[in-house]
């Protein structure tokens, strides 16, 4: 009997211990199979990451600025101009050393304009010997004064269509139209830029007047070089400069930009100053009798 309890005894020991290395064996493959499952999702999820980053990457790729893609909108920008206003100054670099132009401009279509402009000998673009001159255009009348000649002249002109005649050409004054070519030649200048966008590169940024700006730069085999300044923020140009192969740099800055937003009326009113006379021609002071 005792030889009998004990082999039970010892069946059941074994039994018990096949048992418990049954359920260890369950246990680890169970760890095993949770451990696979960590490592597989780690994986995914690096996996996730890795092309998360490189469709950012793609997509910051796609998205990157180009002289093409900035050039175009600079020229959206300009297309269609109902008004603008700006400030420009016009300079030559170079060892002679030359005065620069300073030019405030605002234009409203169809027919209003204003004109100041400031530099040695700019007069002679209206045939007077004058370094400032003030040309405005009321939508009647194109009215030009010197500063400090005491005169002014008023020419019927400034965009004045023929009211016996609707389809007839408008009626333009030499000043005005000076004017008009002056603010279209900027919306004319941005349009040829892009229409050469893929002959340009854009070769980095730069900051001018507390503006962040690209720098687009083009590099003819023949003819003068090209920079151009572009507002990252408006896309509207800010600086133009051409340098010629012997170093010399002719610069164009414009600052105080507006591009079709309202201008007031009382900015293409003439005022002449108190004292100042009309005149069919103005004559420096010191030819006049």
């Amino acid at each position: 009997m005792a030889w009998t309890r004990m082999k039970i005894t010892i069946a059941e020991f074994d039994s018990q211990h096949a048992d418990l290395r049954v359920r260890r064996g369950r246990r680890e493959n169970l760890r095993e199979s949770i451990t696979k499952q960590k490592l597989r999702a780690v994986e995914n999820t690096a996996f996730a990451r890795i092309c998360f980053a490189l469709a950012l990457a793609a997509s910051s790729w796609a998205q990157s600025p180009n002289a093409v893609g900035i050039l175009q909108k600079t020229a959206e920008k300009y297309a269609n101009l109902t008004s603008t206003s700006f400030r420009a100054i016009i300079a030559l670099i170079d060892d002679n050393q030359r005065e620069g132009m300073t030019m405030e401009v605002a234009f409203r279509r169809p027919d209003k304009a204003r004109l100041s402009v400031r530099g040695t000998g700019v007069g002679q673009a209206f045939h007077i010997p004058s370094n400032e001159v003030l040309v405005v255009v009321d939508g009647v009348y194109t009215w030009m004064t010197v500063p400090g000649w005491k005169q002014y002249t008023r020419e019927a002109g400034g965009f004045v269509p023929d009211s016996s005649d609707a389809n007839a050409p408008a009626k333009i004054g030499a000043a005005a139209g000076f004017v008009g070519r002056t603010v279209q030649s900027m919306e004319a200048l941005v349009k040829q830029y892009a229409g050469t966008a893929d002959k340009m590169k854009l070769t980095g940024e730069d900051r001018i007047h507390n503006m962040d700006c690209y720098v687009v730069e083009s590099k003819p085999k023949k003819g003068p070089s090209k920079r151009l300044w572009i507002d990252k923020a408006s896309h509207v140009l800010i600086q133009d400069e051409s340098i010629t192969k012997d170093g010399a740099v002719l610069r164009t800055s414009f600052s105080d930009i507006t591009v079709n937003q309202p201008l007031p009326d009382s900015l293409f009113v003439f005022r002449p100053a108190d004292g100042d006379a009309l005149v069919e021609l103005m004559i420096p002071p010191d030819r006049q009798q």
